[in-house]
């Protein structure tokens, strides 16, 4: 279930994250290699997940995300990574991300 994170205001634009947390699975592009990541937040402009996979600032990355209902459509995007910082327990990193496009298929 999404709820309201908090806002992120950038001039008269007010942006609302919020707390999105669901299988993510992604590529990097150019690679065919897939990678496992769980969503954290998501903002028309950002999405933030964990990963075990190691990742660069700067990286992009096709990620599709699915819906919890079955037959829910996927939403796929292309980020660019902007942060990487290491989780706290040592299981893996957050990475914050820039959408830089974004399409919903089944």
């Amino acid at each position: 279930m999404a709820q309201t994170d908090n806002t992120k205001s950038s001039g008269n634009n007010t942006q609302e994250k919020i707390n999105v947390e669901t299988d993510i699975c992604f590529k990097v592009v150019g690679n065919d290699d897939v990678y496992n990541a769980k969503s954290k937040t998501l903002s028309t402009t950002d999405l933030s997940f964990n990963t075990d996979h190691p990742l660069k600032a700067g990286m992009l990355l096709q990620m599709t995300m699915k819906g919890k209902e079955q037959n829910s459509p996927a939403l796929q995007t292309i980020v660019e990574v902007v942060k990487v910082e290491p989780l706290t327990d040592k299981s893996g990193f957050h990475v914050s991300s820039s959408i830089k496009d974004i399409a919903i298929g089944m």
